[in-house]
C-alpha cells in the first residue's frame, strides 16, 4: 500500500470528517467505535481510525542507520484502503485489530508529514482482513514485512 505524500487529521477539514464517518459506516459496520474514533487520519487513499495514537522512536531503515523511519502505535486500529486502480464497485481492503504498530518508510509526526508507505509492523490481538474477490483472513497477532513480502502469524488462521 502506497501512502500519499502528506497526511491529514480529519479534525482539520469538516468534509474529511464526513468522508471518514461515511466510510466507517459502510465498510466497518462491526467496528462501532470507528465512526466516532478520537483520531482519524488520511494518507492518500488510506483511512486510519484509532482512539489512541502514539509516536514511537525513529527506527533505522535500509540505507539510513540513523533512524529515518517512523513507527506509530494505534489502539484500537481500523484501516480502509480504496485502491485507486480498483474496478468500479470493488470493495476496499479493510483491516481491523485490537492494536497495531506500523513502521512507515519515512519520518512522520502526528501533525503531518510524508510517511511513505508502511514497510513493516504488527497487528495485535484479534485481526480481521477483508478485501476484494472474497478476501477474508481472521486470526490473532500478525506480523508483516515489505522486505519479505509476507504477512504471517504464529497462531491459527
Amino acid at each position: 500500500m502506497l501512502l500519499a505524500p502528506t497526511s491529514e487529521h480529519s479534525e482539520s477539514r469538516p468534509a474529511l470528517q464526513d468522508e471518514h464517518h461515511a466510510l466507517a459506516t459502510e465498510f466497518l459496520p462491526d467496528q462501532d467505535w470507528a465512526k466516532d474514533a478520537d483520531n482519524k487520519f488520511t494518507f492518500g487513499d488510506i483511512y486510519i481510525y484509532t482512539n489512541k495514537v502514539e509516536q514511537l522512536d525513529a527506527v533505522a531503515g535500509a540505507g539510513d542507520p540513523a533512524g529515518g523511519r517512523s513507527e506509530m502505535r494505534f489502539k484500537p486500529f481500523a484501516l480502509v484502503w480504496k485502491n485507486p486502480n480498483g474496478k468500479p464497485g470493488e470493495l476496499p481492503l479493510r483491516i481491523t485489530a485490537e492494536a497495531a504498530v506500523i513502521q512507515f518508510e519515512s519520518k512522520l509526526d502526528l501533525s503531518g508529514g510524508k510517511p511513505g508507505r508502511p514497510v513493516a509492523g504488527s497487528l495485535e490481538g484479534v485481526v480481521k482482513i477483508e478485501g476484494p474477490n472474497g478476501l477474508l483472513v481472521v486470526g490473532r497477532s500478525f506480523t508483516f514485512s515489505e522486505e519479505s513480502l509476507k504477512l504471517w502469524s504464529a497462531n491459527d488462521i
